[in-house]
């Protein structure tokens, strides 16, 4: 399985929190999450990054991650086999969070619930879509971007 493990150094503060993102570009990580604070929590050992691929999970030789939705229509859907076997190669008892346009607004307070609790596993949502059977039993769905704004 390839992985982007950036480990951090040892900080004193006890165990790090971990983020493991599934997605098909691991090498787009850290990105913008290395530079200032965030990059710096990194290389200090606050927090560390598992991008994982996705793609290593799948069984066929083309390593096909997605598929055509059912009945039709349009986009492409990622296959409900893969992502579960993906999924499945997580720590137990972490929070798996889906970023989805449909999702409910990461607001601030809901940012604060979460940093309270064991760190999320987030799935990239970018190109296909995760099948319903997945997102509505595994997962929690959050939205953040242009959607959350709200009039003033």
């Amino acid at each position: 399985m390839r992985e982007n493990n950036l480990k951090p150094k040892a900080s004193g503060l006890g165990p790090p929190w971990s983020v493991h993102i599934l997605t098909l570009f691991p090498e787009m990580f850290p990105g913008l999450l290395g530079f200032s604070l965030p990059g710096r929590a990194l290389e200090s050992g606050i927090w560390n990054l598992n991008a994982i691929q996705i793609r290593d999970f799948a069984t066929d030789k083309h390593k096909t991650v997605d598929d055509t939705p059912y009945g039709g229509g349009a986009g492409m859907v990622m296959k409900p086999d893969v992502l579960d076997a993906a999924l499945n190669s997580l720590p137990q008892g972490t929070r798996k969070i889906y970023l989805s346009p449909r999702g409910k607004p990461l607001t601030q307070k809901l940012l604060q619930e979460l940093s309270a609790t064991p760190p999320p596993n987030q799935q990239c949502g970018k190109g296909a879509r995760c099948p319903k059977s997945c997102s509505a039993v595994i997962m929690q769905k959050l939205r953040n971007g242009a959607l959350n704004r709200q009039k003033r």
